[in-house]
Parts: C-alpha cells; sequence; structure tokens
C-alpha cells in the first residue's frame, strides 16, 4: 500500500507542478541553518501526518468551481472555472492520488457538530475529536478536552507542531500546548524558540511582523507567511504531526468579496500542492506520509456568512492522499459523520488509536 500511495502522489504532484500558478508571494526564501541531530524527536511509529484546514472554504468551490451565480453578481461573469482548473492540486488529490468525502450527491454528509458554526468551536473539534458543545462563539475560552497536540506530545514531546494564521487558534490548540510547537498569529505560540533558531524562519518573523494583519487585524498573520514557516519546519524538523491552519479566504469571505475569497482559496491550493510535495519526498525517503485537507466550516449560499441560524454553514468536507488512504476519488460517507471524525483518524495514522471512532470509507491504518 505504502509504494502505491507514494507512487500517486509523485504522479499527481508531477502533474500539478505543470499546470498549477505560483504559491503565495512571499520574498525568496534564503537557505535554511543545517538542522541539528536532537531536533528530530524520536518517532511514534515512522509515520508522518499533515493537516491542512483552510478556513471557511465551501465544498462548492472545492467539487465544482467557482459559482456561476456569484461570479456574475461581483462582477466577473465569463467562462466559468471548474474545479480542476480553480484547486488543481485539491483536485489531483482527490481525483488521482487520494480520495474525498463530502462531494454533492456522494452518501452522507460532513458536518461540522455545531451549533453555531464558528472558527474556534470548529478547531476544538477538528482537534479534540469531540464536539464543542460549550464553545458557541469565537470567545469561550480554551479546549476543555486533549487535542492532537496533547496526545502526540504525551507520547513524544515535541513531535507535535501547529501553525496558524488566526491567532485565536491558540485557545483550541492543546490543553498543555507546551507539549508541541504552537505558534499562531504573528506572536502567539509556546515553544517559539523551537520554531526560530532557524535563520529562515528568523527572517519570516521580522517581515511578518512588518507586514501587520492584512488582510485581517490584531495580531492575524498573512498566510504567506504561515505557509512559509509551517513548510520550512516541516522539511527540516520532521514533526510527527503538522497541523496547519490558513484564514484569510475566511476573512475575504466575511466582506463579501468573492473575488478575493476565491484568489485565497488558490493561494492555500497552491499551499497544498508544495505540501504534497513534500509527502511526496517524504515517502521516497522511507516515511510514511498521510497529506489531509479539510475546513473548519461552510458558508452560507452568498460564500459570505457562517454561524447559527444559517444550517448550510455547517457543511463541510476532507481529501486525503497518501500512506493509509483507502480509495480513489469521492467515496461515500456509509452514515452521517462530523468532523470529530478527524483527530481519530489522525491518531490512527499515526498508530496511537483505533480506526473505528475515525473515518473508515477513507483510512485503513
Amino acid at each position: 500500500m505504502l509504494l502505491c500511495a507514494a507512487v500517486g502522489l509523485s504522479v499527481a504532484f508531477e502533474r500539478v507542478r505543470a499546470h498549477a500558478r505560483p504559491a503565495y508571494t512571499s520574498p525568496p526564501r534564503q537557505r535554511p541553518s543545517p538542522v541539528r541531530s536532537d531536533t528530530n524527536p524520536e518517532p511514534i511509529h515512522a509515520n508522518t501526518v499533515i493537516v491542512l484546514v483552510i478556513d471557511g472554504i465551501r465544498w462548492q468551490e472545492v467539487f465544482t468551481g467557482v459559482d456561476r451565480s456569484l461570479a456574475r453578481i461581483h462582477g466577473f461573469a465569463g467562462t466559468p472555472r471548474t474545479a480542476s482548473e480553480l484547486v488543481p492540486n485539491l483536485h489531483l488529490l482527490r481525483t488521482e492520488a487520494g480520495a474525498a468525502v463530502g462531494a454533492p450527491g456522494v452518501g452522507h454528509t460532513l458536518r461540522a457538530s455545531g451549533p453555531v458554526y464558528r472558527s474556534l468551536p470548529g478547531y476544538m473539534e477538528l482537534l479534540s475529536g469531540r464536539p464543542a458543545e460549550y464553545c458557541l462563539s469565537n470567545r469561550c475560552g480554551s479546549v476543555r478536552s486533549p487535542t492532537l497536540i496533547d496526545r502526540v506530545g504525551e507520547h513524544a514531546p515535541g513531535a507535535a507542531a501547529l501553525f496558524g494564521s488566526w491567532p485565536h487558534l491558540i485557545h483550541a490548540a492543546a490543553l498543555q500546548p507546551e507539549r508541541g510547537m504552537v505558534s499562531t498569529g504573528r506572536s502567539g505560540g509556546t515553544n517559539l524558540e523551537l520554531l526560530y533558531r532557524s535563520q529562515l524562519r528568523a527572517s519570516l518573523r521580522v517581515r511578518a511582523a512588518a507586514a501587520g494583519p492584512a488582510p485581517s487585524k490584531g495580531d492575524f498573520r498573512g498566510d504567506a507567511f504561515t505557509a512559509a514557516l509551517a513548510l520550512d519546519y516541516l522539511n527540516h524538523e520532521r514533526p510527527r504531526l503538522l497541523f496547519v491552519s490558513v484564514g484569510e479566504a475566511d476573512v475575504w469571505g466575511h466582506a463579501n468579496n468573492y473575488g478575493a475569497y476565491l484568489a485565497a482559496l488558490q493561494r492555500a491550493d497552491a499551499f497544498a500542492g508544495e505540501l504534497l510535495a513534500a509527502s511526496t519526498r517524504l515517502n521516497r525517503a522511507g516515511h510514511r506520509t498521510t497529506l489531509i485537507v479539510t475546513t473548519d466550516h461552510g458558508r452560507d449560499r452568498r460564500a459570505r456568512e457562517h454561524g447559527p441560524g444559517i444550517p448550510e454553514s455547517g457543511r463541510v468536507w476532507a481529501i486525503a492522499g497518501g500512506f493509509g488512504v483507502n480509495a480513489r476519488g469521492d467515496v461515500p460517507l456509509e452514515q452521517p459523520r462530523t468532523l470529530s471524525a478527524i483527530a481519530p483518524s489522525v491518531l490512527c495514522l499515526l498508530g496511537l488509536g483505533a480506526a473505528e471512532a475515525g473515518l473508515p470509507e477513507l483510512f485503513s491504518c
């Protein structure tokens, strides 16, 4: 299975590289400093799991492409772009190197548990594997159940890393975030000395601070910097778990700027292509690697709002490829499932949990 998964990832990436647009337009990367031998923790298994969360992305754009009616409303009607044109990396991961759940008309739906369909409870559910029923807003305090960072850190301290553009993601990270490397927003996190000890990542920190919070506010970090930091950390620190959230698409959705929402999605898709390439290299080097891409909540029909009273914003999706992925294409869910199934799937792939509680339609571990 491992050989097939690695070959599939390699073929998909070679095809994507010929068509995909450039990733984030950040300054040229410097040569990273050598990694010390003591930076890599003892592996839990020989497995690596990468989870990319693209904040607030609807299933419509992922599976069908640009919404024609919204394109007309926002003044850029023309030849509609299909999913393969809009998100080529996700499309090829879904159709050639992996599998997806949540596609329209294919089995039961995948949903956030809600009931409010906000970002913080969505991330709490993703990371803990439990509905965050106590969290009814983005200001509800911190997670109350152990998360992936806790579980992985318990077995191998420092083996888990979490990166987020949104500073409030720190509240969903862990009961004991010091067990991992956590970097949320431009300045928040724990064990940041692990992050910034490389020349490249230290430089990115300075540039992110100078760039400010655009297109959001407060301590928000632009997705370009979050992506560059996470990718370099993956390539040179080799965490067993890498959890990354990029947030600009959600910001532009709330601003009712559908064109900018799509552009942010395209940049996130390009980042997914870079993670796919890294997964391929790791698989070739003998590290059994899985890439999972999902979202924390959906949006309404205008691609603008989400939350209580907007049930369609609870619908989500997941795409995966690499080690342990069962099938290619759109996989029907045998029963309705929620974001709570993602964390058990990750733990299973890492050898820390049972498959039955996760997404058996997607994963065999």
